[in-house]
């Protein structure tokens, strides 16, 4: 497969990645917090945190490296 497809697939699943942990982070905060709820919320904000990291990266490297280039974003 094409480096750069699976640049852009490993993109979009962060992307999407990020939206779920967001919605299950809006799940999980309702006052008041239980213990349960205190123990995975950190755990969901490191995924966040992972996803958000990767789509930043991710995209990144597909204006730089893949796709049309930086020149063809700044038209």
């Amino acid at each position: 497969m094409y480096p750069s497809a699976l640049l852009a697939a490993l993109h979009h699943l962060a992307a999407f990645t990020v939206l779920a942990m967001l919605a299950v982070e809006v799940a999980l905060f309702e006052p008041p917090l239980s213990s349960l709820q205190s123990r995975r919320l950190p755990r969901v904000d490191l995924v966040f945190g992972v996803a958000a990291t990767a789509v930043l990266i991710a995209g990144l490297a597909r204006v730089t490296w893949f796709d049309k280039g930086p020149a063809w974003s700044h038209t």
